[in-house]
């Protein structure tokens, strides 16, 4: 790591022990600035569901495909968007995952939407608890959904791959953590935005957007159960905000993902905490879908 990179990852250190996380779980989930995505991966898709009428109901997450019908997201999105949607009553009793990089309005019928897959098992991870809002368990903020259609075979879609066991921890020895970015990739908004004549108050308000975005984030530190990563617009930086949650972060332009996003500053101005696939606990999750093509990569 150079000299100057050190330096500033020592500042954030110290500055990241001052902050409030939070989770994303009571509001739709936007990024920080970014860009259009613009097909380069396919293989992320939201979550979301109709009513009655067959319009979309306003709460959704993203998440990636694991395999040909397996859907990897965060627990606090099953409990979030499903749990909670469920007990709407104009609920049409379907939940759908799509993965084009469209997206539409709540209310807007949900036919509009391209590349949709009907869910048919929802898997939310037991030891997660909605109610603690401090750092979970390192394994317990993610889940996986299971698709009634092979979304591969049916879109053309490769499943990303997924990190072998301590891979995070094997690249910070080696020093090669830090030699590419991150991209969070998601669907939602681009940017945070102050209200008209402020004089530096509190930020208050997310612009919405209708397409899938990709915001690169810089590594920082390493934790146990998560990843800190900068999104410091000041320093070229970006990643996720409320409502994108689920989403994956890839190693750089590889088809490798290593966290999702689950955390970061209440913001969204300063850092992102994406919990770790790479770690036992998300392993031994994932585990028990290995019989729906889930594959965990050996060590080298």
């Amino acid at each position: 790591m150079c000299a100057a990179r050190k330096a500033r990852t020592i500042k954030w250190i110290i500055a990241i022990a001052g902050m409030t996380f939070f989770s994303a779980t009571h509001a739709e989930f936007y990024f920080d600035r970014g860009e259009p995505d613009a097909g380069r991966h396919p293989a992320v898709g939201f979550m979301t569901a109709a009513d009655a009428n067959g319009n979309r109901l306003p709460r959704y997450c993203s998440g990636t495909l694991i395999a040909p019908y397996v859907f990897l997201t965060a627990s606090h999105c099953t409990i979030n968007v499903f749990d909670r949607l469920s007990a709407s009553p104009n609920f049409n009793g379907t939940f759908y995952v799509g993965f084009g990089d469209d997206f539409i309005p709540a209310g807007q019928p949900i036919r509009q939407l391209s590349r949709l897959v009907r869910v048919a098992a929802v898997h939310t991870n037991p030891d997660y608890d909605f109610f603690i809002m401090s750092p979970q368990p390192e394994h317990a903020d993610i889940a996986v959904l299971i698709l009634a259609e092979d979304a591969a075979a049916k879109f053309g879609i490769t499943p990303v791959t997924l990190p072998y066991l301590g891979e995070l921890d094997a690249m910070t020895r080696s020093g090669a953590i830090d030699d590419v970015p991150y991209l969070a990739v998601g669907f939602g908004a681009a940017d945070v935005v102050m209200p008209p004549n402020s004089q530096g108050g509190p930020w208050n308000w997310f612009t919405t957007n209708t397409m899938k975005y990709v915001g690169e984030s810089l590594y920082l530190a390493l934790h146990p159960a998560y990843m800190i990563l900068s999104m410091n617009y000041a320093t070229g930086d970006s990643g996720p905000c409320y409502g994108d949650s689920g989403g994956p972060f890839y190693w750089g332009d590889s088809n490798k993902i290593v966290a999702i996003t689950v955390w970061g500053d209440t913001m969204c101005r300063a850092m992102t905490a994406p919990l770790r696939l790479d770690t036992e606990g998300a392993h031994q999750f994932l585990r028990q879908f290995e019989n729906y093509g889930v594959v965990l990569p050996a060590a080298p």
